[in-house]
């Protein structure tokens, strides 16, 4: 892989997997990976490898190929969509708390079953978790968050990255907010699936109308992450002129002045600057951060 292509690539905030299996002219099946990603420049997507899937077709085995895939490429962390064309299997080697469940559930049937090879603590917890996971309202909260986290996750990371501006952090907020947000239509799925690994809830859940009991516990959970996001996050608005002074962006500012950092200060401490000459001076020192990076360009 190019030099420049694995720059573009630790520089993209996100970045989409596709994976694309076909079979080639001496029957051996192929799986192309493909990333898809944004840059200063627009859209790109970029083919990076073959792998020969022969005999490794199994979700597991594509799914493990991926996983090691976005590792090496340092996009674990930055990963918010998957396609797959020809290999539909693959995705659920992937995605969904059911496998892992079913995985677990095959390990500490298996210490329970065998319980002469374990010792009496490890049985005692394995049997607990089996309840546990044959119980509605865990696999229901399992799901529920599971699908949370999932995007709490990217901007965790994205927030603990020093090298993103304030402005672009705080879209991803919204944008984290407008997530969880639509996770209130998920609300039927994750019911309907829970009750199908499970069965009913029972016990005193059980009497009344479960469904909008669960729904209104659903609810509630969203509108509590919700809340404390946007009371972490509501002042943080006020300092996106931070961002006239990142060193990273000062090239992109010479084209394009960041209008609305600069207002963000005239609205927060303007009496304190004479803003014309303010303005004049961020301006000449991108022109010269620009400058000098065409220099650089030039001589490599």
């Amino acid at each position: 892989m190019g030099e420049t292509i694995k720059e573009e690539i630790s520089k993209a905030p996100f970045v989409a997997l596709m994976l694309d299996e076909t079979t080639d002219v001496s029957n051996a099946a192929q799986l192309s990976f493909v990333l898809r990603f944004v840059t200063d420049s627009g859209v790109k997507e970029r083919f990076i490898k073959f792998e020969d899937v022969t005999g490794k077709k199994r979700a597991e085995d594509v799914a493990a190929m991926a996983l090691g895939f976005l590792e090496e490429h340092g996009c674990m962390g930055k990963l918010v969509a998957q396609c797959y064309d020809g290999a539909a299997v693959m995705a659920s080697g992937l995605n969904g708390v059911q496998a892992k469940k079913d995985a677990l559930k095959d390990l500490f049937d298996y210490i329970v079953e065998h319980h002469e090879e374990f010792d009496d603590a490890a049985i005692l917890s394995a049997d607990g978790y089996l309840s546990n996971l044959g119980n509605f309202e865990f696999g229901f909260f399992l799901s529920t968050f599971n699908e949370i986290f999932a995007h709490a996750d990217v901007l965790f990371d994205i927030l603990q990255n020093k090298s993103f501006d304030m402005q672009f952090c705080l879209t991803r907020v919204e944008e984290f907010c407008m997530c969880i947000e639509g996770q209130r239509d998920r609300f039927d799925q994750i019911y309907d699936e829970t009750v199908q690994d499970t069965g009913l809830p029972t016990g005193r859940r059980a009497h009344g109308d479960s469904r909008s009991h669960y729904k209104k516990l659903h609810n509630g959970i969203l509108e509590n992450i919700l809340n404390q996001v946007q009371n972490r996050f509501k002042d943080h608005e006020k300092l996106s002129f931070l961002s006239l002074l990142d060193p990273q962006q000062f090239t992109s500012f010479n084209s394009n002045f960041p209008e609305t950092a600069f207002a963000s200060l005239t609205e927060s401490y303007g009496p304190h600057f004479d803003l014309s000459r303010l303005k004049t001076e961020l301006s000449v020192m991108y022109a010269r951060a620009f400058k000098t990076a065409a220099m650089k360009s030039v001589t490599k």
